[in-house]
Formats: C-alpha cells, structure tokens, sequence
C-alpha cells in the first residue's frame, strides 16, 4: 500500500511535513475539513504504512499535538520532492500572527523574507506589514521598519501578554510554528499536576494546554536569551508566600534561573488560570462568596430571571477567582469567539455587566467587555439548562413582576388543567428553552419572534381578549373543544346558563373561577411567604385627584408620592415607569380603567410598597397597537423588591377587581377612608 492510496494519506502528510513541530486535530480540520472519526481511521492507515517501510510513526503529545520524527520527515520529504511541492496557504489573520511571533522571537523579518515565506507578492507583504502595525499598539507594542529588516519595541511584559492572548485564540497555529521538546512539555505538564495536588486547584483542559505551550515557549526565551527576564520588580507585584510562589521557586530553579521578578510572575500567571475545581479553603474564595451570591441576585432583579443562587454559586465562584488575578496582575487570556457572542447576545452582557458591580468595586476598576462576556456565558447557560417543567403556555410582560402576575392569577382560576409558566420576564422568554411550550401569552407586544404563536393581551382580558386565548389553546389541543365534559368556567356557565336565569353572570363566574381555583396545585412560589395587600396598602399610601390639568406622567409621579416620600423608591424607579410606558404604550393598564404601574426592583426599589391613585378627572394614554386611547381612572403603584413578596397582594387585588362594584365604590368616594374601607371592609 502507498500514501496515495490512502484518502487523506498525503494531506495529513503534508501539514505534518510543514517547518513546525506539532499540529493538533483542530488544525487538521481547519485545512483538510475532515472529521475526526475519518482522521484517526487515516492516521491508522499511514501508521502501518510508516511502520511497513521502518519508519517512526505519527506520535501525539497531549495537549500540544501530532509530529513526525526528524528522521521520518527528512526520508519522506526526500520521496516526495520527485511528486509533488509542499505548500501551505496562509490567511492574512494567520501570516500577521506568525509575523509577529518572529518579531517577540527576535527572528529575522523583512517584506523579502515574508513574500518567500508565506508564498505572496510584495503588495501583500506591504499590506500585512501596515495591518500588524495597527495590531501590535493595541498592545502597547511597536513595528519599525528600517533597512535591516523589520523590528519591534515594548516592554517583555506586553510581549507575553500578546502571546498569551493570541494563544487562547490560536494555539493550533502557535503549536506548529513553536519548536517545542517533547521532554519539555512533558516536565511541564508533570510541574503543573503537582501544582493541583498541593493546591487543591484543578486547571480546565484549555488553560492546562496554553499553560504547557506558554511555558514551552517562555523557557526556551529565558534560556536562549537571559536579557529577557524582568529586570525589575512590576508596579503591580509584590512579595509572594505560600504554596504557589513555593512551587514557582523550585519550577525555575529546576531551569536554572534565579530570578524573584520572574518567580512571581508565574505565580500570578497560575493563579490566573481558569479552574474547574478550587480548594474551598481557599482565603480568596471565602471573600468572594458573599460577593458572587449578591452578582446573582442582581442579575436576577435587573433581568426578571429566577436563577437560584445555589445553582450558579460554585461555578461562578470558581471563575471570579481566575478573573480577580487576572484583573490584577494585567494577565490576559483570551477564549475564541468572544466576538461573536457579544454581537449575538448584548442585552444577556448588558444585564451581566450590570450585575458585577459588586466585583468592580471590589477590585476597584471597570471589567473589559471580554471579561464580562465570560461571566455571562456562565449566566446564559444555567438560563438555557434550568430544569423548569414543560409547561404548555408562557407567560410574560416586560418585567416578569406585575402585570404578567395579575394576568397569571386570571389564567390559573379559568384554566386549572392547563400548564401555564410563572410569569418572566421577555429576556427570560429569550435564553430559556422549554421544550413543550405551544403558545405565548404576553401583557407586551413582543419585538422578537418566537417559533410558536404569540398572544397579546391585557392583564385582565377583555371578553374579546378571552375569546382569543380559548380559541388557541383549543386550536392547539392544549385543552378539548368546549364540551360538557370539559371543566372550566366558561362551561360551566354554559351548563347553568341551560338550566337557570343568571341574573349576576359576573359575581357567578368569579365565584365559579375561586371554586376552581381551590383545586389547583398551589405554585412553587407559594403565597405563605407574600405580604397581603393590606399590609402593603396603608391609609396614608392612598390618594384623591380632583385635578382636571393632570398629564398621564404627572398622575403617575403622583400616584407615587407616598412611597417617594417614605424612601422606598427613588427617582429615577418613576421615570423609568414612564419611559417604559412611552416606549411600550399603556400596557400596564391592567383593565376597567385601573393602570398597575411598576418597574423591576433594580430601577430604584427599597422595600416593598403599594400605592393608590383615584382620579376623579380620568387621564387617557393613546395605546400605539389598537390606534385608541386607554381611559384610567385608578394607578395602583407598585414597588416590588423581588418576585414573590408581593405576590400575595396582587393576587387579592385581582379577586378586588372581580368584584362588580368595588371600582364603583373606590371611584365614587370622596376620601381615603372610603377607599380604604372599601378595599378591606372587616
């Protein structure tokens, strides 16, 4: 059997044969676009091919990648110099990179050199050559072309934090231009298990890679070269002690360099990589704890998310942990496709960001948009994971605190037997995943659209709005075509209505619907735990407006008057309600002229309160999506702190509502004793 007669035989071959030492799979795939099932039956394949004519077969180091011998590369280069030419194709990305890789290796490069190297014409070179110029300030370094060829100029420290970040990012390529010693690479990897076991730190796999190439390429520097090493102590390092400097000390001396500057430096490279495991009695991690408990909390207020904090606390711990040293110590790693996670999901870092204020404060500066971005992988993915039931129906408003509450209480009391979620928020719509979810049922017009039908509708529906949401579910078999065996309210109507005169319909179906209600599960966040409404709405929390001059923005800040001035909200939770309304239109008028007026508790809550507003002189806000004009007589101002502690509250206002002459009765009084009297009569 011959090369060529193996499929893929000669192109893997061929990049082994390249002037580098190791190239990994990712490599491979990258070029050839082969699986890696369809790799390893070929590397089978030119395996007995070597060995079938004595020579050494293709060998793979852990962590670094695939090489040939000397011996064999120089054999087959000779059968194939009589065939064939090895070429490689080079993208722009990749000749900057090597270009600079020899520009810190202190090789030499020239606009001649590059064009002979990379196979492209003096055009090309010019241009990569002005491309990298532009690259390398990012990083505090400097290109300079003279006529001795190309040079470049910084300080060693931003020489290896360019290294290290190009690493993260392209470590094949790195690997099969750095000539590393098997042997080497191997004490390396044996220095950093023992670093674990003592430890009690456990790196992840990539950190474990780039830690072997990195150190692979630093020692061969320092070795070659002892004018690299820091000559003086960094302005953000100090004195070290403990397990790690200990084994930083013996790990150089094992090299033979004696050098403190150096000796600290890989200690805070190590403790800057990222973990899969940490000792829990680690000092750091103590610290941190409270602070990573507070992040998800934030996250939680600021999203309309539900992320328990028991769920996330360890692995966000863990990574906070590598991101404080790194922040300190100016050590960058970089993870591939960063980028392109913070164009796809902005509103998830924005969220994120805002969260880790906590974090900042403590290490007294703001994160880059790469360090947020990693913690918010960490949020997206437990968002994507939950292991929430398949519930059949959604349920969401803007903030996944008020209105969506009301309209959840009205959904569970006419449909007991359906599966609805608890109400969230639309950015938990967006990074949850539920399997079985056929239907949508939104207080807010939702921008995005989802694989499933969207309803919009008010927090109490109207008839119309009723019928709609039964003729979907029923049209989606969420529940059976209206039959007497059905048991719902509105059947159940039907079945009275047969047989007697109803001479209160209203009072009857909200009866019917506590009557059913009675029979349903009670939710996980159960009411035992929720304030009631009279608790929430004292006497000096209500209010009478016999102005007829009142914009719809003025009767908002006045409806909140009363908790303004108690401190329980700030400013700036009013005007957030308002822009929400602008933006949004009068979603939260929750029916019957009643507008429940509220933001997220991370726009400027306190502590929990309720307010009310009577308007004798009604306002209206023109509503975008129907072209008409919302009548509000009443403003219920909420201040949530979180989203359960209220909801006990809302759940009584909506049995108040169902009542058919309670809006009457708080419209008609000319105090606040009568509407106090009104809403709790005993």
């Amino acid at each position: 059997m011959e090369v060529n007669d193996i499929k893929h035989g000669e192109d893997i071959l061929e990049l082994l044969l390249q002037p580098s030492s190791y190239v990994d799979f990712n490599r491979i795939h990258e070029v050839l676009h082969i699986s890696r099932r369809t790799f390893f039956y070929a590397l089978k394949k030119i395996n007995h091919y070597l060995d079938d004519n004595d020579l050494d077969t293709i060998q793979n180091v852990k962590g670094v990648g695939y090489h040939l011998s000397d011996d064999t590369k120089h054999t087959l280069l000779k059968e194939f110099s009589d065939s064939k030419t090895i070429s490689q194709v080079f993208s722009q990305r990749d000749r900057k990179l090597l270009t600079m890789l020899s520009l810190i290796n202190h090789e030499y490069v020239s606009l001649e050199n590059n064009q002979r190297r990379f196979h492209i014409t003096h055009h090309t070179a010019v241009s990569d050559l002005k491309a990298l110029k532009v690259t390398a300030l990012n990083y505090g370094l400097t290109i300079i072309s003279g006529t001795n060829g190309t040079s470049l100029t910084g300080t060693e420290r931003n020489q290896r934090n360019w290294f290290l970040t190009v690493l993260g990012e392209n470590g094949p390529l790195i690997n099969s231009a750095l000539k590393i010693d098997p042997n080497t690479s191997l004490e390396i990897t044996h220095f950093l298990r023992t670093l674990e076991t003592d430890t009690g730190n456990y790196f992840s796999d990539d950190t474990l890679t780039i830690l072997i190439t990195f150190f692979s390429w630093y020692l061969n520097r320092l070795l070659t070269n002892h004018s690299f090493e820091l000559k003086q102590n960094d302005a953000n390092m100090s004195e070290q002690v403990g397990i790690i400097n200990n084994w930083a000390k013996a790990f150089l001396c094992h090299y033979q360099i004696y050098n403190v500057n150096e000796q600290l430096f890989i200690t805070y490279l190590v403790k800057s990589g990222q973990f899969i495991h940490i000792n829990p009695d680690n000092k750091l991690a103590h610290k941190l704890a409270p602070i990573v408990r507070q992040i998800i909390r934030r996250f939680n207020d600021v999203s309309g998310s539900q992320i328990s904090v028991e769920s996330l606390e360890v692995p966000l711990l863990t990574h906070l942990l590598s991101t404080y040293y790194r922040v300190k110590y100016q050590i960058t790693f970089k993870q591939p496709s960063l980028s392109i996670i913070m164009k796809q999901y902005n509103e998830l870092i924005f969220f994120t960001r805002l969260s880790l204020k906590p974090f900042e404060d403590l290490i007294d500066q703001r994160l880059s948009d790469e360090e947020v971005t990693l913690v918010a992988i960490y949020f997206g993915g437990i968002l994507r994971k939950e292991n929430k039931p398949d519930y059949a129906v959604d349920v969401v408003c803007s903030s996944g605190i008020g209105t969506s509450k009301v309209l959840h209480e009205e959904l569970r009391q006419r449909y007991p037997n359906v599966k609805f979620s608890e109400p969230m928020s639309v950015f938990k719509l967006k990074n949850s995943h539920s399997r079985n979810i056929k239907l949508i049922i939104s207080t807010i017009k939702l921008t995005d659209s989802y694989p499933v039908p969207t309803i919009v509708v008010a927090p109490i529906p109207t008839k119309i709005q009723w019928q709609q949401i039964n003729q979907a579910l029923i049209s989606l078999k969420i529940i059976k075509r209206s039959s007497h065996n059905a048991l719902t309210v509105t059947n159940l109507m039907d079945i009275i209505g047969d047989y007697a005169r109803i001479s209160n319909p209203v009072a009857l179906e909200s009866a019917l619907s506590n009557l059913l209600a009675k029979n349903q599960p009670t939710p996980e966040t159960a009411l035992t735990n929720s304030i009631g409404l009279q608790e929430l709405l004292s006497l000096d929390n209500i209010l009478i407006s016999q102005r007829d001059d009142l914009s719809w923005k003025d009767a908002i800040i006045n409806a909140f008057t009363p908790l303004f001035k108690k401190g329980y909200i700030n400013r700036h939770y009013i005007d957030t309600i308002i822009a929400s309304t602008v933006e949004h239109g009068p979603y939260m008028v929750i029916g019957n002229g009643v507008m429940l007026a509220h933001a997220r508790p991370a726009d400027g809550v306190r502590k929990v309160g309720m307010s009310l507003l009577v308007l004798k002189k009604p306002i209206k806000i023109y509503d975008e999506n129907t072209k008409h004009a919302k009548r509000i007589n009443v403003i219920i101002g909420l201040a949530p702190i979180d989203a359960a502690e209220h909801v006990l509250a809302l759940s009584q206002l909506v049995k108040l509502l169902q009542q058919p002459h309670w809006l009457a009765n708080i419209e008609n009084a000319t105090n606040a004793q009568m509407v106090y009297d009104s809403c709790f009569p005993n």
